[in-house]
């Protein structure tokens, strides 16, 4: 009689087990199978917005995804040897997942502008090694940050004098000189008065009351309305 009642106790386990790895396996192939659908997704250009991170800059609402991000070189088990390489020590340079890196290249595949009077050139100068370690202004990513909604990273008057906190002028044209502004807290931002590229054709206020408000620096950065000047000496090149 107890083998009897053994036996049955199996099979009622046996029951137990066998429906428990039906729902494993019916759990595995669901899971599968949700995860290609998003990736399928993700990959059809038409849902391309499901990978986008914020609101893109104004001016590049036209653009798509692979106007900046363009897939890396070699496979995801190449791409994958290569970082391991990196972290282990055995690769001088990080490598490249999926896509590409979006560096000041492909920026100036667009925004090469020869009347720009910032380029990276003169932040790589030597005399400002020791600024490059609190504001690496050697990437255009650094102060042009995709996907915020924004023109640029509202510059406060302390990123300028990183590298103009001496600014003197001979014959000052400001009724107040810019020693005493950079002295004082007269002004809130130097793009009141100045396009941090120099790119606008404009005459630059020489009174305090002339200056451009902060409510227009900061429209103009979220929205694009330039409060400066609507002749500029170089253009963005626009690729058809």
């Amino acid at each position: 009689m107890g083998g009897f009642f053994k036996y049955l106790s199996d099979q009622v386990r046996l029951k137990q087990v066998r429906k428990a790895r039906k729902r494993q396996v019916t759990g595995m192939i669901t899971g599968i199978l949700f995860v290609m659908v998003l990736v399928l997704n993700f990959i059809y250009l038409k849902h391309e917005s499901w990978l986008s991170k914020g609101r893109l800059t104004p001016g590049h609402e036209a653009l798509d995804c692979g106007s900046c991000h363009h897939p890396a070189e070699g496979t995801w088990r190449q791409q994958l040897q290569a970082k391991a390489k990196f972290v282990l020590g055995f690769r001088h340079s990080d490598a490249d997942f999926g896509l590409m890196k979006v560096d000041n290249a492909k920026c100036l595949n667009c925004h090469d502008r020869p009347g720009d009077h910032h380029p990276v050139f003169r932040f790589n100068e030597p005399r400002f090694a020791e600024v490059r370690q609190e504001l690496d202004a050697t990437q255009c990513g650094s102060c042009h940050t995709e996907h915020t909604g924004t023109l640029a990273n509202i510059p406060v008057k302390s990123i300028c004098l990183n590298c103009h906190q001496d600014l003197k002028i001979k014959d000052d044209p400001l009724e107040v000189s810019h020693e005493q502004i950079i002295a004082e807290p007269i002004m809130v931002n130097c793009m009141q008065c100045h396009d941090f590229h120099g790119n606008h054709i404009m005459e630059l206020p020489i009174t305090l009351e002339d200056t451009i408000s902060m409510q227009a620096i900061k429209e103009y950065l979220n929205k694009g309305t330039d409060p400066y000047s609507n002749d500029k000496f170089s253009k963005a090149i626009t690729h058809e």
